[in-house]
């Protein structure tokens, strides 16, 4: 647009003279080239504000808000994240408690069980014990019995022969049997 304006001020120039004279619009010491210059640069800013400045400014206006947003975004996440990462912590540690009283419970288990197989183990031992005793007693008292019959048997034969006279036997057997008892007594 200024080439053009330049153009036609030449050629009416040129039609005005055209010898090397210079119009008053284009003369450097005139306001004219100075009025003509700022209107150029008037027209030429206001295109470009409307053609280039506009959509750049609204570009740039864009840029910003998603770098605005993108960084409130990222702040949300890492908050986000760090709150993810303290609930984890939380729960790992949660987790750590839960697991101690496991084990001290299984511990305890453990304690209990072993002192209830002692225990157990002690009123069998002593349960074999006493049954052994009771077996002992009785195998005992059944062998008395046993010596005591032997006995009086022995001592029937030995009176028996003894006494080759005609002896009362129950009667006999009788009196060695209450000899053998208040001896067995002493």
């Amino acid at each position: 647009m200024i080439e053009l304006a330049f153009i036609f001020l030449g050629e009416h120039g040129a039609a005005a003279g055209g010898h090397g004279e210079t119009h008053a619009l284009l003369d450097p010491h005139s306001w004219g080239l100075v009025f003509w210059s700022a209107i150029t640069f008037g027209i030429v800013l206001t295109v470009l504000k409307k053609t280039a400045w506009g959509p750049i400014l609204e570009q740039l206006d864009a840029r910003a808000k998603t770098i605005e947003d993108a960084l409130h975004e990222a702040e949300r996440a890492r908050a986000e994240a760090k709150k993810l990462a303290d609930d984890n912590q939380k729960q790992v540690d949660k987790a750590k408690v839960e697991a101690q009283k496991i084990l001290d419970e299984a511990s305890r288990d453990a304690k209990r069980i072993v002192e209830e197989a002692h225990a157990k183990a002690g009123a069998d031992a002593e349960a074999t014990k006493l049954r052994a005793l009771r077996d002992i007693d009785m195998a005992k008292a059944k062998a008395v019995d046993e010596i005591r019959q032997t006995s009086v048997e022995l001592g029937l034969a030995i009176a028996e022969k003894v006494l080759v006279s005609e002896v009362d036997r129950p009667k006999q057997r009788r009196l060695v049997e209450d000899f053998a008892k208040s001896y067995g007594k002493n």
